[in-house]
């Protein structure tokens, strides 16, 4: 079974209710960092960055987050994650070795195996070519998400896995899941939409 699909599946250890159905970041994260597999030292600390943020649930539009304290601040941390996962298939790669590491043949074959099929029109290429790839991997080493290993004997194979930062990237955006899933039908209206606009 796929990672994502058992963390959607998940029950908490703590309160035995399942992930979807309560945010983890606000009830439980050191479950979903255990599931990550985030150090047990680091845990406490992906507690501290998420317990303040609470699920807002679809039917209760007065729930909300708690403001954040420098809202320059927080602004220029969202562009700073936008431009650090920039690219089309960054999400892929990160994902793809969620589970462990991989040598590049095997992560290309990984993510070619996989529906790339968003539905969105930005995506430009369902096949992953191998110089899309390269640029990706480049651009993920230099933000410190992903690490290069090249072995030191003969035949000198290279294994890439992904660093810490970047587990807790994604623990942080599971988050962001939830919500897509909560709104899965506004977001195939947009999808809708933006396949019209490119097709008019």
């Amino acid at each position: 079974m796929p990672w994502c699909t058992q963390w959607l599946r998940h029950r908490c250890r703590d309160c035995c209710t399942p992930h979807r159905d309560h945010h983890p970041g606000a009830s439980c994260p050191s479950a979903v960092a255990a599931q990550f597999r985030i150090p047990a030292t680091r845990r406490a600390s992906v507690s501290d960055h998420t317990s303040r943020w609470r699920r807002r649930k679809p039917d209760d539009r007065r729930l909300r987050p708690d403001p954040p304290p420098d809202e320059h601040r927080f602004l220029q941390r969202l562009h700073d994650i936008r431009h650090l996962l920039s690219g089309e298939w960054t999400w892929d790669v990160l994902v793809a070795l969620l589970d462990k590491p991989l040598q590049y043949t095997k992560l290309l074959d990984t993510i070619r195996s996989l529906d790339n099929d968003t539905g969105w029109p930005s995506r430009k290429h369902r096949h992953l070519q191998d110089s899309q790839l390269n640029r990706t991997l480049r651009r993920l080493e230099q933000g410190e998400l992903v690490k290069r290993t090249r072995e030191a004997a003969f035949p000198y194979h290279t294994t890439y896995e992904i660093s810490l930062a970047a587990r807790e990237l994604l623990v942080a955006a599971s988050s962001l899941v939830l919500w897509a899933e909560d709104y899965g039908d506004l977001l195939d209206r947009v999808r809708q939409r933006r396949k019209e606009d490119v097709s008019d």
